[in-house]
């Protein structure tokens, strides 16, 4: 049951698939005007979400609840196989993978995905062995300079 027609009617696109609101910018298309004014964001500076701690703005909310993190240096997620812990659940699972080996996401064998791949396993690799956990059999066998020797070959 909805308050307002309008919300009712937005509610309605999840089920129709319909995107009518689309942005100036990009031609993206959205179900709801709200989805659209978030989005909006992304093409401009406006950083509506102010930390009280701090002089960091975010762009949405959620990014400013997940920088509280910071300030409160909470740590809820604690890694099982190496003890290191970590304030947000997404930091955490990605780092569950350099454990278990599971690489989610493919990549087709082109010069931009392959340089993002080397990247990321760059910054991998040297969390890693800040947080003295380095294993050597999680990464390719090759260094951070070949990583980088590599990365250049494909810019």
């Amino acid at each position: 049951i909805f308050t307002r027609k309008k919300s009712l009617r937005e509610h309605q696109t999840v089920h129709t698939g319909a995107r009518p609101y689309s942005c100036q910018t990009c031609a993206k298309s959205f179900s709801t005007a709200s989805n659209l004014r978030v989005h909006k964001r992304s093409h401009s500076e406006e950083r509506p979400y102010k930390c009280d701690e701090c002089d960091k703005a975010f762009k949405c909310r959620m990014g400013l609840l997940q920088h509280r993190v910071v300030h409160s240096g909470e740590k809820p997620f604690t890694c099982p196989t190496c003890g290191l812990s970590f304030g947000l659940k997404y930091n955490f699972q990605r780092h569950l993978r350099l454990h278990s080996g599971e690489k989610p996401f493919r990549y087709e064998n082109d010069h931009k995905s392959l340089l993002f791949i080397v990247i990321i396993q760059i910054k991998m690799q040297l969390q890693c062995v800040k947080g003295n956990v380095y294993q050597s059999n999680t990464f390719c066998t090759l260094n951070s300079t070949t990583y980088a020797a590599k990365a250049k070959t494909y810019m």
